[in-house]
């Protein structure tokens, strides 16, 4: 394999793994070997796999789902740059990149009258919030936000370049992603 872009990498001590891994809950250390800075699906993948030949994997984009320290033995895909969105108003949905944020998409909805599935921290990313198991204002009215999102691109650590798919909604979507790989997009729909 080919070895990763320096200018999507941040070594310990660099202002981008200084930010990368100062995550809202305070309490929880970060150490990581190394951070990646993916901007593009194939970036995700091939962060995934050079990550694979050296190190676990650890992927947040906000920090708010930081629950347990990571250590040296880890590469954390900062998923923050993935910040993409693009409102589809007539199909109601939003289509969100995985660093993205629920104000960001919110932001854009409501010029069209739309809402998202936001939870109680704007700053949260969309993906973190899915996946995390994140609470909102709207779970007693429509139910876990994870049961309700339509589709998901991610990146998985297989083959050369890692598979992206297009994946139906299920329930083992968040264990596969937030295990196995990195989701990159996911569409959503808007009340």
């Amino acid at each position: 394999m080919t070895e990763m872009r320096a200018d999507l990498l941040s070594p310990p001590g660099s202002d981008g793994y200084r930010a990368a891994t100062n995550p809202h809950n305070a309490t929880v250390v970060q150490r990581p070997a190394m951070v990646a800075h993916p901007r593009r699906a194939e970036e995700v993948a091939h962060a995934i796999q050079w990550a694979a030949q050296r190190w676990g994997l650890a992927v947040q984009a906000s920090g708010h789902g930081a629950g347990a320290p990571i250590e040296a033995d880890r590469m954390v895909v900062d998923t923050s740059g993935l910040n993409a969105l693009r409102i589809d108003a007539q199909a109601r949905l939003a289509h969100v990149g995985a660093g993205a944020t629920w104000s960001a998409v919110n932001a854009l909805a409501e010029r069209d009258g739309l809402l998202g599935l936001a939870g109680t921290s704007p700053t949260v990313a969309v993906a973190g919030y899915t996946f995390g198991g994140g609470l909102g204002f709207l779970i007693p009215r429509i139910g876990w936000p994870v049961r309700r999102y339509w589709a998901s691109t991610t990146s998985m650590a297989t083959g050369n370049f890692g598979a992206r798919q297009r994946t139906p909604p299920t329930p083992s979507i968040a264990r596969r992603c937030g295990r196995f790989a990195v989701e990159e997009e996911s569409a959503w729909p808007l009340l």
